[in-house]
């Protein structure tokens, strides 16, 4: 589903949390208010793409990108490696 400034969502509401935890100053509550689309245009624009603020595919890609680059998501379980290195 697509998102705009005003509609609600448990979508909008999970892409706000990742927002908030790379450092975008809003308040996750489901709503697409002017600090969700500012946010997301700036993410948009940062990913290579037109910043129009909505919540589609595009962003939501380039946020869980983000997100995984911030965790480390995806780079391994460092603390399994850490546990088998133990064992051995």
């Amino acid at each position: 589903q697509k998102y705009s400034a005003g509609q609600t969502g448990l979508n909008v509401l999970a892409a706000q949390q990742r927002l908030f935890l790379l450092g975008y100053q809003l308040t996750p509550n489901g709503q697409m208010d002017a600090a969700t689309v500012e946010a997301l245009k700036d993410l948009q624009k940062n990913a290579g793409g037109k910043p129009y603020g909505g919540l589609d595919f595009f962003p939501l890609r380039a946020l869980d990108a983000a997100y995984r680059a911030l965790t480390g998501e995806g780079s391994g379980d460092a603390q399994l490696a850490k546990a088998l290195e133990l064992l051995k």
